[in-house]
């Protein structure tokens, strides 16, 4: 079929907007040398303003392409190998087993093939001054939940690593070297990263949460990742660019800014991931930055992205060399995938499933079966409600840090001091189970179950585990 034009886009994903009440959407669409860039929506629920195709959106874990690409480069210029071990370049890298240690290679890092479990705010969530040491300092106390390259476990502060490595290897901040050899030479104009809160000065669209009473603004643009693994911030006309890139296959407009060589490494499969077989994807695995998967009508490279108030999904065909991008200003990774899978049909003249119904069921299920597994957790922690003067105090985590339980105005303060955006309040639910909302509202919109804690007693005293950050021991009460 022709490359649709921005009507055409427009008329097709408006009833997915509308669905899942998305304000805003930034969308990109390539195929051949055709591209089309566009916004929809508004920026800002309260404030208006129209999306553009210049009208910047965070990235989340869509950044992660940017990172492997960066590495990809510095591999062109012989500074440095996938293959290189990663205390060859980070001698402070420390995993819980010595012998891995040594082993881990660039290549794990950037495939998250270590094998470790992806929660707690090492993986997300920590406080902006906790840098790239705090991981030095407590990686090796995450919890292994497969063997060593054994199968893809998604583990964001392996990128913050490798954004590490690529500031070392090239003597440059890694925003700096990203802009110089990424950004500029593919004239991305508005492509830049920013950690923590961010207060733009050109269009932007602002994060929006759905809350029980409807979606609403969030208040600000806070990134809750750290750079490698997110805050990249980019546009339609942006992500358009970066797709042609990509499915060149490392040239643009000519110039050749990755060798072939190094693309086909960041685009195949180096560690198996479980099949989603209601997608028909019975091969799933992860390259580097891109997830690989099989379908009926041939491979496809995607990653997906989600932050406080923000979705984002990128998909690439390269068959028939056609790519779309979506981003969104509220956290539904529904709205985004069903616009991508619904475009890269169009793009294939094929007749689009109900994508939006078929995302719709897979987000709760997925979001369901979250909360089941932590209610099974939380069901091994079970007696009798204790008193609360009892469980005020401080506890620790080897991996999370310090987390502060204190009698508060409302209820149960609860506040990790390496993690600002879990700050919750805590109210007795049932048997010894405490739970609550978080204060900041776009981690209550991201996480719409709140925090759910047990206090118990064993053998080794007095602990809590929290859902999502394990078991942390008491190691002082209350001051009065």
């Amino acid at each position: 079929m022709p490359m649709p034009d921005s009507d055409e886009v427009r008329s097709t994903l408006s009833p997915i907007m509308e669905k899942f009440a998305v304000p805003g959407m930034a969308v990109a669409v390539f195929s051949g040398e055709k591209r089309e860039a566009l916004g929809l929506g508004v920026c800002d629920l309260e404030k208006g303003g129209t999306v553009g195709p210049d009208t910047s959106f965070q990235l989340a874990s869509c950044s992660k392409a940017y990172t492997a690409t960066a590495a990809a480069i510095l591999v062109d210029a012989g500074a440095m190998t996938f293959d290189d071990p990663v205390r060859q370049h980070l001698p402070e890298f420390q995993l819980h087993d010595e012998r891995l240690t040594s082993l881990a290679t660039l290549r794990d890092l950037l495939s998250m093939r270590l094998g470790y479990r992806g929660e707690g705010i090492l993986n997300w969530g920590r406080n902006l001054e906790l840098g790239v040491d705090t991981i030095f300092e407590r990686m090796r106390y995450l919890e292994p939940i497969a063997g060593f390259r054994e199968l893809f476990t998604y583990l964001n502060p392996a990128y913050t690593l490798m954004s590490e490595v690529i500031a070392r290897v090239s003597g440059k901040p890694f925003a700096e070297y990203l802009k110089e050899a990424i950004s500029d030479p593919l004239g991305q104009n508005r492509t830049f990263i920013h950690e923590g809160c961010y207060v733009p000065d050109k269009s932007h669209a602002f994060p929006h949460g759905e809350f029980d009473d409807g979606v609403a603004p969030i208040g600000m643009a806070q990134c809750g990742g750290q750079i490698g693994e997110s805050c990249v911030y980019s546009t339609a006309n942006d992500a358009a660019r970066w797709m042609a890139f990509h499915l060149g296959k490392g040239e643009a407009d000519g110039k050749r800014i990755v060798s072939a060589e190094a693309m086909a490494e960041m685009h195949r499969p180096h560690v198996y991931a479980p099949s989603v077989p209601a997608l028909d994807n019975h091969f799933l695995s992860y390259g580097m930055g891109w997830q690989c998967r099989d379908t009926p009508n041939g491979p496809v490279l995607l990653h997906e992205g989600g932050e406080f108030g923000v979705s984002t999904f990128t998909m690439l065909d390269p068959l028939r060399d056609n790519g779309v991008a979506v981003y969104a200003n509220l956290n539904s990774s529904a709205a985004v995938k069903a616009s991508t899978y619904t475009m890269i049909d169009r793009l294939a003249e094929r007749e689009p499933r109900d994508w939006s119904s078929l995302f719709d069921t897979l987000v709760k299920q997925e979001r369901d079966g979250v909360s089941a597994y932590y209610e099974n957790q939380l069901a091994e922690y079970v007696q009798d409600t204790p008193e609360i003067s009892d469980i005020l105090g401080s506890y620790f985590h080897p991996a999370n840090g310090v987390i502060d339980i204190s009698q508060g105005e409302n209820g149960i303060d609860m506040r990790l001091r390496d993690g600002w955006v879990y700050d919750c309040v805590l109210e007795p639910a049932q048997e010894n189970l405490f739970r609550g909302p978080f204060r900041f509202s776009g981690m209550q919109a991201l996480a719409r179950d709140g925090m759910r804690v047990r206090f118990f007693s064993d053998d080794q005293g007095p602990a809590l585990f929290a859902a999502g950050f394990g078991v942390a021991r008491k190691v002082s009460d209350a001051t009065a």
